[in-house]
């Protein structure tokens, strides 16, 4: 019996079905290759041993000459303490201040000018009250005739006593001083202020060019020996100032001026004063005090000096390592410890010494 068509072309051995199971089983065996190249990739890219990356955790810094120092800039007020010394007596518009604040005067000094009128200063603890001319007795007259006897234009004793030739002294100061040329002393001529040499200065609150006086007013001051100068800051900062801090002052004319901090006044609102004194207690400013004037004073430009300068070898403070006994050491590549001594430090530098320059160390140090 012949078979039917769907025998022939379906049947399990048939050629058809038999070239369709080869197919499959082709298809099969690229995908399993497909697969097994993918496995292959991916293992390749995981399972290779990853490259070595250089240890990051430091640096190397290399020893070197420099030099290591710390300041705190800060601003210094320098002030006068003025006290009053003499009223002036005369009466008009003030022409001309010669005396400069700060300065040391003696007797014979021409202070101001009222209406082109010279005031002169002179030694002597009784003020002056009144115009002084031939015939007068007094303690005044006496401190008058002590300036003449002084200056070479009297001789004799300073008695009180304004005689002919106290009269004749007077004319011959007035035309060596340039001052108006009458034998008499006026009112507001001359001025007593109890001891010269002094520093004395011009009450500039209300003696200046182009005031009106009208007499009986602040006329002269009596300065200190010298300014005060103190340093304002915060509670906060003060207490990052060191005790007897060395300050170095910039002054008007640039020169630099030396002083320490003495003492800590404490005021209000958090505030502290840092007292300054000079070098073995003599004045900060020098021969140059008159460069400060009276008033308000003046503000100038300083630092105080919170580690002191040391030149030789210098690696950032990072490099220095504390071990536990205590000892200073810098480690170099290939984990060595160097000992060092440490000599300062300041702005993330420190000074050392112990080791060669040129020698290059682990920044942050470390021991491997």
């Amino acid at each position: 019996m012949t078979p039917n068509r769907d025998e022939k072309t379906s049947g399990a051995g048939s050629p058809r079905r038999r070239a369709r199971t080869i197919a499959l089983s082709a298809a099969a065996g690229l995908l399993l290759i497909a697969a097994g190249a993918a496995l292959g990739w991916a293992g390749a890219k995981v399972f290779v041993p990853t490259p070595a990356v250089e240890d990051a955790s430091y640096t190397l810094v290399t020893v070197e000459e420099g030099s290591v120092s710390g300041h705190v800039a800060v601003n210094t007020r320098a002030q006068w303490a003025e006290h009053p010394a003499a009223r002036n007596l005369m009466a008009g518009t003030v022409t001309s201040v010669s005396a400069s604040a700060g300065q040391e005067i003696t007797a014979g000094t021409v202070m101001y000018a009222v209406d082109l009128q010279s005031v002169v200063v002179m030694k002597g603890k009784t003020p002056a009250f009144r115009t002084m001319q031939s015939g007068d007795r007094g303690a005044d007259v006496a401190q008058l005739q002590t300036f003449l006897i002084e200056s070479g234009y009297l001789d004799g004793e300073a008695d009180g006593a304004w005689a002919w030739s106290t009269t004749a002294a007077v004319l011959e100061w007035q035309s060596a001083a340039k001052l108006p040329v009458d034998g008499v002393a006026d009112i507001g001529e001359v001025l007593f202020v109890a001891d010269l040499p002094a520093r004395v200065a011009v009450d500039t609150s209300t003696i200046s060019p182009g005031a009106v006086v009208a007499g009986g007013e602040g006329g002269l001051v009596r300065l200190d020996t010298a300014p005060t100068f103190t340093i304002p800051v915060s509670d906060t900062q003060a207490a990052t100032l060191p005790d007897d801090a060395r300050v170095e002052l910039t002054a008007p004319d640039g020169e630099i001026w030396n002083a320490r901090i003495s003492s800590r006044t404490t005021l209000e609102d958090s505030q502290v004063d840092l007292v300054l004194a000079g070098e073995e207690d003599a004045p900060i400013c020098g021969d140059g005090c008159a460069q400060i004037p009276t008033g308000e004073g003046l503000l100038l430009v300083s630092r105080v000096i919170t580690v002191e300068q040391t030149d030789g070898l210098v690696v950032p403070s990072s490099a220095v390592l504390t071990l536990p006994d205590g000892q200073t050491v810098l480690v170099d590549a290939e984990g060595t410890q160097h000992p060092v001594t440490v000599l300062s430090g300041a702005r993330g530098l420190t000074a050392i010494d112990g080791v060669e320059p040129g020698l290059q160390v682990r920044a942050p140090a470390e021991i491997p």
